[in-house]
């Protein structure tokens, strides 16, 4: 009897250990952290949506981590066109800094997407034809 009593005893602590085990309560640090959640840049872009475009520039990007690699094109109003450009840069914070490589792997341009507010707005800091200047790019 004392033995079935021990038992029972230890099964139903163990119970209510593994049972406080699975309920995970919120710590400060939960908290902290909640604002300072990186956005992610993965994901197509497009900058058809703005008025003061002088053309069609669309990005195509993944991200791994802080990584980014994927495509742009730029096609402008006159028929010319960049052809397709590949894309590497990082992210820091709300920032991605871009590189455009033409297809025998010469950069050709740098720029930044960010993101404000709701928009995402793409400035070139280079001085390349192959890609806007400035544009406002619409995620999808």
């Amino acid at each position: 009897m004392q033995k079935i009593l021990i038992t029972i005893v230890a099964c139903t602590m163990t119970f209510m250990v593994q049972s406080c085990d699975a309920v995970q309560m919120p710590t400060n640090a939960s908290y902290q952290n909640a604002g300072t959640v990186q956005r992610g840049f993965g994901g197509n872009y497009s900058n058809q949506g703005d008025e003061n475009r002088s053309g069609v520039f669309t990005l195509q990007l993944s991200q791994t981590n802080g990584q980014l690699s994927g495509t742009a094109t730029y096609e402008k109003g006159d028929g010319e066109s960049s052809g397709v450009l590949s894309v590497e840069g990082n992210v820091d914070g709300d920032v991605a800094n871009l590189a455009f490589y033409d297809q025998k792997g010469n950069e050709v341009a740098r720029g930044v997407l960010s993101l404000n507010e709701s928009r995402y707005s793409f400035i070139q800091n280079s001085a390349s034809s192959l890609i806007p200047g400035e544009t406002i790019m619409n995620r999808y």
